[in-house]
């Protein structure tokens, strides 16, 4: 969900895989889009993608970062922190699905972003 921003900054598409492996039809699709030597941002610590799809992007030639945080609300933060500044934050509330999802369209726009909200306490805000 806090991808969505992050793909529109970085003018790609948001693929999506399996955690424990690197899923063939995202591999193929990144393999078709992405020039060797291109970063790919793995959002979510290895609980979520393993370092095995991390390995996986390496060996196909492609230079990984990882963006990531202790739960999917730190995660979030750690995406935002990665775009350019901005003061535009929307946040919809974290744990029920698929409130997080709304967001997506109005996040498009270059510089916005996404956070998502442990119930009622807003996350940690990102560094502007």
């Amino acid at each position: 969900m806090s991808g969505g921003p992050l793909a529109a900054a970085v003018h790609g598409p948001l693929l999506l895989t399996a955690g424990s492996k690197l899923d063939p039809a995202t591999a193929a699709e990144i393999t078709r889009i992405l020039p060797a030597g291109g970063t790919v941002d793995v959002l979510g610590g290895v609980g979520a993608i393993s370092a095995n799809v991390a390995t996986s992007l390496t060996n196909l030639g492609f230079t990984v970062t990882r963006l990531w945080g202790a739960v999917r609300f730190a995660t979030a933060v750690a995406v935002a922190d990665s775009l350019p500044a901005d003061k535009s934050v929307l946040l919809p509330p974290g744990p029920a699905f698929p409130a997080p999802l709304t967001p997506g369209p109005s996040a498009a726009p270059p510089g916005r972003r996404v956070l998502l909200a442990p119930g009622t306490s807003p996350p940690t805000p990102p560094n502007a």
